[in-house]
């Protein structure tokens, strides 16, 4: 934030300049060290695999390309328990939709 020009902000008259040439900085900042990371979601993904489980199975399988066996394990066990929680997390959802629905809908 050190580096960057602020004269804009500075030199601008009015407060809805400055909020706009403050907020255009922080904008380019946000894009430049927090870029935007898409994730695709496959018609064969279960229902309960999520953007966070898909990123630790894709650092799980980086781990193993490169043979870091120890990180590989251990990104093993992570992946099957975030799995095992958000499986029961679904089920029980999917649980009690059945207890608040009607049984004619079933």
């Amino acid at each position: 934030m050190a580096s960057e020009d602020w004269t804009t902000v500075y030199s601008a008259l009015d407060v809805d300049e400055k909020v706009s040439a403050y907020n255009s900085i922080i904008i380019k900042m946000l894009d430049e060290f927090l870029p935007e990371k898409t994730i695709r979601v496959h018609h064969s993904d279960k229902p309960w695999i999520t953007g966070n489980i898909k990123t630790q199975i894709k650092a799980r399988q980086k781990a193993f390309s490169r043979g870091d066996q120890p990180r590989y394990k251990q990104l093993c066990e992570k992946v099957a328990n975030l799995i095992a929680k958000a499986k029961a997390t679904y089920y029980r959802s999917k649980a009690s939709e059945f207890r608040t629905s009607k049984q004619s809908k079933w």
